[in-house]
């Protein structure tokens, strides 16, 4: 996932949620998406980046803001295969 595309779908969701993200939340998240698609060898706009996005947002909005947290979160997470 570019990183426009990443900042896109990070407002998308959260105009849809009423929530608004300041840019240092956005650039966190954008920072371990990132990384994650990384150790996972994931190409940034496949199926897989994208639930790691969808998972990241769910977890904010839902209160989880710790950076750890979030990395501890998104690596036991378990997302489909294309």
């Amino acid at each position: 996932m570019n990183s426009t595309k990443g900042t896109d779908i990070m407002k998308l969701r959260y105009s849809m949620c009423g929530v608004v993200l300041s840019s240092e939340h956005v650039s966190m998240m954008r920072g371990l998406l990132k990384e994650h698609c990384e150790n996972r060898q994931y190409h940034r706009q496949s199926a897989e980046a994208e639930d790691a996005a969808r998972g990241l947002l769910s977890w904010y909005q839902n209160g989880v803001t710790d950076q750890e947290r979030l990395r501890q979160l998104l690596a036991g997470s378990v997302v489909r295969r294309s």
